[in-house]
């Protein structure tokens, strides 16, 4: 099991898109669409994420409770 810790915010780049870290580095950015009860979290990475990172993206829950959305999608991708 990793001890890696996943994190969002904290850094942002130019154009002010929230950076996702991994153990300090900035590996990609994400951003998100509400649309009622429903919230998409698409996390776009910088280059190939290590096989467990996806995985453990947990403050995408965690947001959907702070926007008051039940309903939680994550997508990957460019």
């Amino acid at each position: 099991m990793s001890t890696r810790r996943i994190r969002r915010k904290s850094i942002e780049t130019k154009d002010g898109s929230p950076t996702i870290l991994v153990d300090g580095h900035a590996v990609g950015i994400w951003s998100h669409n509400q649309k009622k009860d429903n919230l998409e979290i698409h996390f776009s990475p910088f280059s190939r994420l290590e096989s467990d990172v996806p995985s453990r993206i947990e403050e995408a829950a965690e947001l959907g409770r702070f926007l008051g959305c039940p309903n939680v999608k994550t997508t990957f991708g460019k």
